[in-house]
Formats: C-alpha cells, sequence, structure tokens
C-alpha cells in the first residue's frame, strides 16, 4: 500500500498487477525468505490490496472517505490464505487431518462437513488457537443434503432492541450474554499489566518485546477469544 500511495503522489497510474509484477522481480534478491513459505502468502495481500481501493473507490462515488490502511500487527493473533491445490483433507474414521506443506498433518477437531472439492482454506490464530476456514465446492445434491428444507407456513414477527436482543410477536423475548459487563474488571487489568510490560513504545525505538510482554499478551488475547467466542455461539446457536 505504501507503494500505490507513492506511485500516486508522484503522478504514475498503479495497480496490484503492476505492483505484484515489481515486487517478483525483487523477492529474489531482497526477500529471499517468501520462497520458504506457500506461494500465496505473497500473492493473496494483492489481491486483497485491489479489493480494498476497488472499495475505497466505490466508497468515493458515495461521498464516503475509506482510504485502506495499514493491517495492525499483534501479537498472537493473524491469519493466511492457502489455496487448496496446496493443502489436503486425509479423511479418517474418527478424525480428518489437515496437510499443509513443509508442517506434519494437523488432527481437526471435527470432520469436514461438506463433501466436494476444496478451492482453499484460511488459518486463523487467536491466542494460543488455530481455527481453519475451509472453502469447498459442492454439488446440487450435496447442498440439499446438508440444507433441509424448513417446513413452516407459520410467520412470525421480530423486532429487535434495546433491553431485549429480540422480541417475538408469540410474547417470547430473547436476551443476549453480556460477556463484556462481566469480565470487564479482568480485562482492564490484564491490560493494564500489559502495558506496563518492557516493550517498544514507538515504531523502530530499539527496544525489543520482553518475555512477561509476551505471555501477558497472550492471556489478554485468550480473553478477547473467550469474549468473541461467547457472543458468536449465540449468533450462530
Amino acid at each position: 500500500m505504501a507503494k500505490w500511495k507513492e506511485n500516486y503522489q508522484k503522478g504514475i497510474k498503479s495497480n496490484h498487477f503492476a505492483l505484484k509484477k515489481e515486487f517478483n522481480a525483487l523477492k529474489k534478491t531482497h526477500y529471499p525468505f517468501v520462497y520458504e513459505v506457500s506461494k500465496y502468502a505473497t500473492a493473496q495481500p494483492f489481491n486483497h490490496l485491489n479489493l480494498a481501493f476497488q472499495k475505497f473507490f466505490k466508497d468515493l462515488k458515495l461521498g464516503k472517505v475509506s482510504y485502506p490502511r495499514f493491517k495492525r500487527k499483534r501479537e498472537y493473533q493473524g491469519s493466511f490464505y492457502i489455496g487448496g491445490d496446496q493443502i489436503k483433507i486425509i479423511q479418517g474414521s474418527t478424525k480428518d487431518y489437515l496437510k499443509i506443506p513443509n508442517l506434519p498433518k494437523i488432527k481437526m477437531t471435527e470432520k469436514l462437513r461438506f463433501k466436494g472439492k476444496v478451492n482453499g482454506a484460511t488459518i486463523t490464530q487467536r491466542g494460543n488457537k488455530f481455527y481453519v476456514s475451509i472453502q469447498t465446492d459442492t454439488t446440487q445434491e450435496e447442498f440439499h443434503r446438508t440444507h433441509k428444507p424448513i417446513a413452516n407456513n407459520h410467520t412470525l414477527g421480530i423486532d429487535t432492541g434495546i433491553k431485549a436482543f429480540a422480541s417475538l410477536s408469540n410474547g417470547l423475548q430473547i436476551f443476549a450474554p453480556k460477556p463484556l459487563n462481566r469480565l470487564a474488571r479482568r480485562l482492564k487489568r490484564l491490560s493494564r499489566q500489559l502495558s506496563k510490560k518492557r516493550h517498544s513504545k514507538t515504531k523502530n525505538d530499539g527496544i525489543k518485546k520482553s518475555a512477561n510482554f509476551l505471555k501477558a499478551s497472550l492471556r489478554l488475547n485468550r480473553l478477547h477469544t473467550r469474549i468473541a467466542n461467547t457472543r458468536n455461539n449465540f449468533y450462530t446457536n
């Protein structure tokens, strides 16, 4: 994104294809470490950059400003995409395994729900745990097998509010959990502890993050993940 902005200030029209071509010409001499990982690790960011600027120009026509920003780096948080041609799902009788290049096969906590061609996967780290989201191309028969039609002709009105998450026309009220309220004191305490650990206060100030800072960061990330999972479980169930 910095190179895109630099070209724009110089009056040079740029796009993600040109930037990718320029990077490929330099990576062998300047960034040889990229050959140690999947090709998608260097290709996918250019696709994300293209989508971000497409959204920016589309929003400008609507009078909104959404200029792309650098993704903030956080300890024990991150994600990467890998194409279906470089991963393999090994199906067992009770467990499935995920095979990624340069790594041993990884036992999955649940079996793959859909049958079909694997198009790609996104690996996400949250705290000390890793999650994989797998995209599959399924047939129409597989879709009908996994998505049962709902045979219900009754009409139900739903109204969202402040006191109750949803109020139904039959008189039922659904209240959402509030994990942040319950864990606010612990979240505040861990955040304060993290800020007191040795770490860099500004960019490139030469101060390395201490081991205690990384441990405190992990504890804080695990708490944030717990709060997010509580909310997501409510929304999906």
